[in-house]
């Protein structure tokens, strides 16, 4: 799932674990918002003396040239957007990019889901539907969200085998 924000979005991993709740929020009218330390090696300050030495030494001839090497180019592109004045406003920036989150992508472009079957309504020792007899559940189609790293497809494989095994029997 990508965060929309007023272009494409944020994604990554850290975005992923937020995005549930953030989306969630947004969904019952209530405001989320993000904030991004670009740079959490670097002070404010030295982000700004970085910033004004790169300007001092090479040679500019557009602005998004000043963060080439630092940050992606589609990042570039919508942070300049921004219009900052100076490095003391990149800086700022750069240390506290404040992103608002307006909702969700597609879930044709998701990466992270959540919802489906409630774990109330299977038995979670056999994966057995407690409403249809014969009919088990495993994967994604439950309503397990898990932290991002492999712990969705650990779920996957071992409610499978689980459910696999009990249908066996």
């Amino acid at each position: 799932m990508c965060i929309r924000d007023s272009d494409y979005g944020i994604s990554g991993i850290a975005v992923f674990q937020l995005s549930i709740a953030a989306v969630q929020a947004v969904r019952t009218g209530k405001k989320a918002e993000i904030i991004l330390d670009l740079f959490p090696q670097y002070t404010e300050n030295d982000l700004q003396e970085l910033l004004e030495n790169r300007r001092n030494t090479l040679k500019i001839s557009r602005e998004e040239d000043l963060f080439t090497g630092l940050l992606p180019d589609r990042m570039i592109k919508a942070l300049i957007t921004k219009k900052p004045k100076d490095a003391v406003a990149y800086a700022r920036l750069f240390k506290e990019l404040k992103v608002t989150v307006q909702d969700a992508h597609s879930f044709e472009r998701a990466q992270v889901a959540s919802g489906g079957i409630s774990l109330s309504d299977i038995d979670t020792k056999t994966m057995q539907s407690r409403k249809i007899k014969g009919l088990y559940f495993a994967g994604e189609i439950l309503d397990v969200c898990a932290h991002c790293g492999g712990y969705n497809l650990q779920w996957a494989w071992s409610s499978g085998a689980l459910a696999g095994r009990s249908a066996a029997k």
